[in-house]
């Protein structure tokens, strides 16, 4: 399981696609007409990539306890109405 946990974390999605773009703008600047960038600026990418994660973990939170409680009790008086509970 741990095993699997670690090439999940390796080899996801997310991690395969971010060191694609770091590649691709490191090391295909003739191809693709780009710049590689100075370590600082790799770092506030991180920084408002991390960010935004956080902020949208927040607001999805906050939506789902203020909101999804009502739609349940929608749904459960809909069944009960239709006599399924």
């Amino acid at each position: 399981m741990i095993m699997t946990m670690m090439a999940t974390m390796t080899f996801g999605p997310h991690n395969v696609c971010c060191v694609g773009q770091i590649i691709l703008v490191e090391l295909a600047g003739p191809v693709f007409s780009t710049t590689g960038l100075p370590i600082d600026l790799w770092l506030w990418c991180l920084v408002f990539g991390i960010g935004e994660l956080a902020w949208g973990q927040v607001c999805d939170t906050w939506y789902y306890q203020s909101h999804c409680k009502y739609h349940v009790f929608l749904l459960c008086k809909l069944l009960n109405y239709m006599g399924l509970s």
